[in-house]
């Protein structure tokens, strides 16, 4: 009940402050003027600040003392509520506190206002007699979304929209606080309209279904780079795995830094305002671009409740959402063990608010021993499965290599229409959609050439930059594929400004994986959607380069020809 800076009080002051945890305010005022009186009056004796933590009954559950600057507040995690919508939901307390000097609510008082979902804050100013004469009150605002389409990284937060604040007499309060916080809280509570809750999105793939979509969660991007080059490329990716993930973006921040904080990826100060916004956003997720190590999850999840899962977990998530084959269920799980193993050492109650992946739900540090040997375990046991799988698989490559008929490999970044390519080349119908990672299993389907020769043609699954390492697993399937090929087509989103950088990602992760030795044509698709400008900067850059649209089988031809001819024709000429 009573908390703080108690070194040095006399047992009278002590049982003064004491009195007030067994008061029963009238909780129709933000703080009765008697009350008020006793604080500052207290408080000006003890020469230090004084606050009340009351809650919509009128109980006050929290004495607080501090120093002459301030005071801190306990943790009020039992307050918190266990609804869809808690954080969006006030926790139902407010916070009235002295100040010594006539200064009014300080940056810090806001802070606490946002990051603890208070009704109100509130602080009383006082004169040399110790007699209330001012007391400012904030509240939060609630959110107006942006147009998502117009949404950009964003390097500056502030806070000032997100709160209001105002003055007053303590003596001339009106006694409608319940009703003021419940109108409050009642706008704050119809932001999930514009967010997750009630977020559709209608998708058409290439084999004309319409899907239909439910983001469940909603979540901040934070990002922290080198360079303000890279941001824009990164964030757009990441926004890209996010949605492909069924998250809703709510809003994107980035920091420049010539390296990471070692405990919180961006400085304290920004992760504190970007958290701020997104409580205020009534987002539930963070999600980082950077790959987290144990210490600054752990970190994190101290400084916040929010969820908090970065770049690695994002794409396992969607592995784990995607894979299809029990041999891609598989690696998914595998990998996201091996991901999780390291990140489980001092996690403690940190680990219970990551979002997605195996595993990931609340072991508390006394489990710690225990869920390391349980993943150990799964990791020994699902690595003789996949043997028992790449045993068959290899069998059924060898088959396909003794026939002797050609194969020719798409590989390209994610999303740059490979799947529809497939589909276009052979006419089937395998899925295909405008999102990251929209295919994750390996097809290969036949094709016929003149003179009756035919050609198998794999579509892959789509790389991405900066590959984790233990994503590389979960690879694996599409890399056997592919390493025997005999052409490969590098498939290039021509409409994507950022197609220099994806190749790049692509020729180094062949390049890693020791298969960029083999003949590769380089074709540029979605060219229907490319204007002038970047028509001519491809065709500067890359001038042997292929130009096509796999929704437009007409602009099929010569790059057909050009398999045709290295397949069959290279060889009789040489």
């Amino acid at each position: 009940m009573l908390e703080g800076n108690l070194q040095g009080l006399k047992p009278s002051e002590i049982k003064k402050l004491e009195g007030f945890g067994k008061k029963k305010l009238d909780p129709n005022y933000i703080i009765p003027i008697e009350t008020a009186k006793q604080l500052c009056e207290i408080s000006s004796l003890i020469n230090r600040q004084v606050g009340l933590i009351i809650n919509r009954k009128g109980l006050v559950v929290f004495v607080l003392v501090g120093d002459a600057k301030g005071l801190v507040i306990p943790v009020l995690t039992k307050f918190s509520s266990s609804t869809k919508t808690s954080q969006l939901r006030l926790r139902g307390l407010r916070l009235i506190h002295t100040h010594l000097t006539k200064e009014g609510l300080t940056r810090d008082d806001l802070t606490d206002l946002a990051l603890l979902r208070l009704d109100v804050i509130s602080v009383i100013n006082f004169d040399k007699q110790g007699v209330p004469t001012t007391l400012h009150t904030a509240y939060i605002l609630p959110y107006k979304p942006t147009n998502m389409a117009e949404q950009k990284p964003s390097g500056d937060t502030s806070s000032e929209h997100l709160h209001h604040s105002f003055q007053l007499n303590p003596y001339q309060q009106k006694d409608d606080f319940l009703l003021f916080v419940q109108e409050i809280e009642a706008d704050l509570l119809k932001t999930p309209t514009t967010l997750a809750d009630t977020n559709t999105t209608h998708t058409t793939n290439t084999t004309g279904t319409t899907s239909t979509q439910v983001a469940t969660l909603a979540a901040v991007l934070i990002g922290v780079y080198r360079h303000k080059s890279e941001v824009d490329t990164a964030m757009d990716e990441l926004h890209q795995l996010a949605t492909s993930a069924g998250i809703t973006v709510t809003s994107m921040h980035y920091q420049i830094r010539p390296k990471v904080h070692p405990s919180y990826i961006m400085g304290p100060g920004k992760l504190r305002d970007v958290v701020i916004e997104a409580l205020h956003q009534g987002a539930e997720l963070l999600i980082f671009d950077n790959d987290l190590t144990p210490t600054q999850l752990k970190s994190i999840a101290q400084f916040t409740e929010l969820k908090i899962i970065d770049r690695s977990q994002t794409i396992l998530d969607i592995f784990a959402q995607r894979a299809q084959t029990d041999e891609g269920k598989v690696r998914v799980e595998l990998a996201q063990l091996k991901y999780m193993l390291p990140h489980l050492v001092g996690m403690g109650d940190a680990l219970s608010r990551l979002a997605g992946g195996i595993g990931t739900r609340g072991p508390g540090e006394s489990k710690l021993e225990m869920d390391r040997r349980r993943a150990q375990t799964r990791i020994s046991i699902l690595t003789k499965r996949l043997k028992v799988i790449e045993r068959s698989r290899q069998e059924s490559r060898k088959a396909r290599i003794n026939s002797g008929v050609p194969t020719v490999s798409i590989v390209g970044y994610t999303n740059a229409g490979k799947s529809t390519l497939l589909n276009a080349l052979t006419n089937s119908n395998i899925y295909a959609d405008q999102r990251a990672f929209a295919t994750l299993s390996t097809y290969s389907r036949r094709v016929r050439f003149p003179e009756d020769r035919e050609v198998i043609i794999t579509d892959t699954v789509g790389f991405i930059r900066n590959m984790p390492p233990n994503l590389l697993g979960a690879f694996k399937s599409t890399i056997n594929e592919i390493a025997d090929s005999d052409l490969y087509i590098h498939l290039v989103d021509g409409s994507s400004p950022n197609y220099l950088q994806a190749m790049e990602s692509v020729n180094t992760v062949l390049h890693d994986l020791g298969i960029a030795d083999t003949t590769t044509l380089i074709v540029f698709n979605k060219m229907d959607l490319v204007d002038e400008n970047q028509r001519c900067a491809i065709s500067e850059s890359h001038p042997d380069a292929l130009a096509i649209s796999s929704l437009n089988r007409q602009t099929f031809n010569t790059m057909l020809e050009h398999i045709y001819y290295h397949l069959f024709l290279k060889q009789q000429a040489q």
